[in-house]
C-alpha cells in the first residue's frame, strides 16, 4: 500500500521535461524510483541494511525534482515510531566488544537519572540542615 502511494506521489511531482527521483525506506526495504524527462521510469527495490537491524516501523521518504532549467526542489518526510529507530543507522553492522560496556554504562546512567534527581530534590527540601544564619533562634 505505501509503495503504491509513494509511486503516485512521485508521479504527481513530475511534469514533462522534469526529472524526479524518490527514495522510500520502510520495514527494512529501500525503494528508489526515478522518472526521467521523457516519462520513462526506473524502479529499484533492495534490502536496507541499517533498517533491518531491528525496529523497522519508521519511515523515511525523500524526493528531488530537477526542472529543465536546472533548478531543484527537495521534499523530505521522516516518521519515527521509536527512539531506538533513530539511532539504528549509527550503529556498526558487525557487533563489537567495545559497544558492550558503553551500552551498559549508558543504560545504567539513563535508568538511575530520575531516581538521583528525586533524591537530590528530597535532600534539598527536607533533609539538608538550614545554614546557621537562617536557623530560627
Amino acid at each position: 500500500m505505501f509503495k503504491e502511494d509513494f509511486g503516485e506521489s512521485i508521479w504527481r511531482d513530475w511534469k514533462h521535461g522534469d526529472r524526479v527521483e524518490g527514495v522510500l525506506i520502510k520495514n527494512g526495504k529501500k525503494y528508489t524510483m526515478t522518472i526521467f524527462p521523457d516519462g520513462s521510469v526506473q524502479e529499484k527495490e533492495e534490502q536496507n541494511t541499517h533498517n533491518s537491524k531491528g525496529g523497522g516501523g519508521s519511515t523515511y521518504r525523500t524526493s528531488v525534482r530537477t526542472s529543465a532549467d536546472g533548478s531543484r526542489q527537495y521534499s523530505t518526510h521522516v516518521q519515527i515510531t521509536s527512539l531506538g529507530d533513530l539511532f539504528l543507522p549509527f550503529l556498526p553492522d558487525e557487533p563489537s566488544w567495545f559497544w558492550l560496556p558503553v551500552t551498559m554504562v549508558v543504560s545504567l546512567v539513563l535508568s538511575w537519572t530520575p531516581t538521583m534527581c528525586c533524591f537530590y530534590c528530597l535532600w534539598r527540601s527536607c533533609i539538608r540542615k538550614a545554614p546557621p544564619n537562617l536557623r530560627p533562634e
